[in-house]
């Protein structure tokens, strides 16, 4: 009997080896970007994670913004925008607004130069919504948020959320339905500041459906508001907060915007708070990190980056 074995059984054992490589690096590819480590030298467009596959649906980033006359953006709202550009790297931003011959992101410029990914979609002011009276600015815009869900996909973010590690947040994106941020300080409410949905998927259709006075992941169901506007149901960041005050911000948030605006080294112990802000909620009442407003939920969205509640419908 011949002790060479058949070249088939060769061939297949070659394919077998080979197959198993690539599946083992296609499991734990992903991995390797999400545990990607902080360097002092990193530029922030680095911690993106590219989507897997050349089917994946593009991924769409959305800003809802309604003015009562036209308006530029803010330097906080910039480090927003520019943190997603760099960091998440998004394949569209749609600008969802009712000013929509008029461009918001000039002072922005200096901080990025290549706007090609947004774009302009005009919106009309909502009033009702099923038969009910919306009473608030922000509740309006909630509605406008799911609506742009339930037809586009993607995820909604206000403009005081900024993103730390897009490979992250992607990898959440692909392996959930929905995600969602909570409220730490009042856990019967959701944050729908931060809102990604998968195109097709039944949030969005559910919360439009199921409006209420109150939002709470219990009943699932979007405020309309009643009466006035509230000051304590909305607090905008500061508006005077420019670039000069960034630069000279000892603290962990300044730390983070120069990272965003120039990917400027920065200390061991800040590098390690900022590594630490994805991982808890928690780290958000440490006394080295500042706000810079008079209110605590400004930056809130900074320390819940990963706090999600994880939706499958």
């Amino acid at each position: 009997m011949s002790r060479h074995l058949p070249k088939s059984v060769i061939a297949l054992a070659a394919f077998a080896l080979v197959s198993l490589v690539l599946l083992t690096y296609h499991r734990y590819r992903d991995v390797a970007q999400l545990t990607l480590p902080w360097s002092p030298h990193l530029d922030a467009s680095a911690v993106v994670g590219p989507e897997d596959g050349n089917n994946a649906d593009p991924l769409i980033v959305h800003y809802i913004h309604l003015q009562t006359n036209p308006s530029t953006v803010s330097f906080l709202d910039c480090m927003a925008v520019v943190s997603v550009m760099k960091n998440l790297q998004p394949d569209f931003i749609y600008y969802h607004t009712n000013y929509p011959d008029h461009w918001p992101f000039d002072p922005c410029n200096k901080y990025h130069d290549n706007w090609t990914t947004i774009k302009i979609i005009p919106v009309h002011r909502r009033f009702r919504l099923n038969g009910k009276r919306i009473h608030h600015t922000h509740h309006e815009a909630d509605v406008i948020r799911l609506e742009n869900l339930q037809k586009y996909g993607g995820l909604a973010l206000d403009f005081d959320v900024i993103v730390i590690n897009g490979a992250k947040l992607r990898a959440l994106l692909r392996e959930h339905a929905c995600i969602i941020c909570d409220e730490p300080l009042y856990p019967q409410l959701l944050n729908s500041g931060f809102l990604g949905c998968k195109l097709g998927a039944r949030f969005p259709g559910m919360m439009l459906t199921s409006t209420t006075r109150t939002t709470g992941p219990a009943t699932r169901q979007l405020s309309l508001g009643e009466g006035r506007e509230s000051g304590a149901a909305y607090l905008p960041p500061r508006e005077d907060f420019d670039e000069a005050e960034a630069m000279k911000r000892q603290s962990s948030f300044g730390d983070l915007l120069r990272w965003i605006m120039k990917g400027a080294p920065v200390s061991r112990r800040r590098r390690e708070m900022l590594q630490l802000w994805p991982e808890s909620k928690h780290e958000i009442t440490r006394p080295e990190i500042d706000f810079p407003s008079n209110g605590y939920n400004v930056f809130g969205e900074l320390g819940r980056l990963t706090n999600f509640l994880q939706i499958s419908l």
